[in-house]
């Protein structure tokens, strides 16, 4: 995704000093767009004027800030963050429109840029990062828009999953419905020369199965600890699906210094957080080395089609999943997205995230439970799924370790925490 902030002051004054951090950004993405006061403006400009509007926005092709009769408009849609017109029927996007005394922030659907917001009666602040000079901002929910003034706000709501499907009769059926969307849902969110955050796994295997088979020449980058589990998974699954992986190989050092850069941007708290936002971030970096600016990955299979140990639990004590999956959908949005999300934009890129295309969501919530999670097998539908669309079977059917455990990093930040609580 592209970043940007925008703020609003009663009177005109010097915000420069500021949006300092976030101005420290430039050296990840290529262009930079300035404005102050409705005018586009340089960072001297910046530095030593006044001004009651300010917005600054990164992206790859310095054309989201778009100047019209109520404001400026600021677009997070992904055909405007990449230049990719591929992209255009992309449901994964966010918009600002930022005038005099008033903001107006638009989050689409699940998996869409999140966006954040502080008001008061001294500033209004709109920003894609949940902290800002000091403040913590709050997120805007999906599929709603907020209108700010100074020192109030208010919310309407689109509904969260208002996609409908026909029900869905037996296993088979519902596998070969599956795999169109799935299809549907790459052909309009992903664009040629991806990277994919590749574990080896199922959903990042059949993800990337489907980009090879759309032409969208997809790089799978796989992270983890020197020697780890994932690193191995990735290199056999990539052999067999006769793909040119490239490896990060993380030392403890690596992942110290990138989690201290992390922890100041974002409110990471759990070791599963940050092991999840380094592994991104890293993925990110790596690509952007590649020249790809776009980061696949598989969030919200786990949460859609039963993938976790606690859906089996509850399967076997109550025989039902849809609470659950409410639950972890509803986490995802406050918690996962953002947190990955913001680490891929970090490191120059944007993640796209398929298995929240809102029609895959509106599968994900159709689908009994019994075709989730069967005779102790998670995610029945989506191996099942994997099968039609060509997913080797060695693949298809391996049950895998969580990313961050996989991946070492979850008992590497265990360490570096306890060595700073020992301090």
């Amino acid at each position: 995704m592209a970043l940007f902030t925008a703020i609003i002051s009663p009177k005109k004054r010097i915000l420069g000093g500021v949006v300092g951090e976030f101005l420290r950004l430039a050296h990840v993405w290529p262009r930079v767009e300035i404005w102050g006061d409705q005018s586009k403006i340089s960072p001297a400009e910046l530095a030593e004027g006044e001004y009651s509007l300010l917005v600054i926005a990164y992206s790859l092709t310095g054309q989201v800030v778009r100047q019209r009769s109520g404001g400026l408009e600021i677009s997070m849609r992904p055909r405007d963050i990449l230049g990719a017109e591929s992209l255009a029927d992309s449901p994964f996007e966010s918009e600002a429109i930022v005038g005099p005394g008033r903001i107006t922030l638009h989050v689409g659907t699940l998996g869409s840029p999140p966006t954040y917001l502080h008001t008061s009666g001294e500033s209004m602040v709109a920003s894609s990062l949940p902290r800002f000079d000091s403040l913590d901002l709050t997120p805007v929910p999906v599929r709603s828009t907020a209108e700010l003034s100074f020192g109030a706000v208010r919310y309407s709501s689109e509904g969260l999953f208002p996609e409908q499907l026909p029900e869905v009769r037996g296993l088979k059926e519902a596998a070969e419905m599956l795999v169109e969307l799935l299809y549907s849902a790459v052909k309009s969110s992903v664009a040629s020369g991806c990277a994919v955050l590749f574990s080896g796994g199922l959903d990042s295997s059949l993800l990337t199965k489907i980009m090879v088979d759309c032409g969208l020449d997809p790089l799978p980058i796989a992270v983890g600890l020197e020697g780890s589990h994932d690193l191995r998974v990735a290199r056999e699954s990539s052999r067999r699906m006769r793909l040119d992986l490239v490896e990060a190989s993380l030392r403890t050092e690596d992942v110290a210094s990138t989690l201290t850069y992390l922890r100041k941007i974002m409110p990471l708290s759990r070791p599963m957080d940050m092991a999840l936002a380094v592994m991104v971030y890293v993925a990110s970096q790596v690509a952007r080395s590649q020249s790809r600016r776009q980061v696949i990955a598989g969030q919200g299979a786990d949460e859609l089609f039963g993938g976790y140990m606690r859906h089996l639990r509850l399967m076997r004590e109550r025989g039902d999943l849809q609470s659950a999956v409410m639950r972890d959908l509803d986490t995802l949005w406050r918690e996962g997205v953002p947190r990955d999300y913001i680490s891929s934009a970090l490191a120059g890129c944007m993640l796209t995230l398929p298995y929240l295309d809102p029609m895959v969501v509106a599968m994900g919530l159709r689908t009994p439970a019994s075709m989730k999670i069967m005779g102790g097998v998670r995610k029945l539908i989506l191996r099942e799924t994997a099968a039609l669309a060509g997913l080797p079977p060695e693949i298809a059917w391996r049950e895998k370790k969580a990313a961050q455990y996989g991946s070492g990093l979850d008992k590497c930040i265990r360490r570096l925490l306890a060595c700073e609580r020992s301090v």
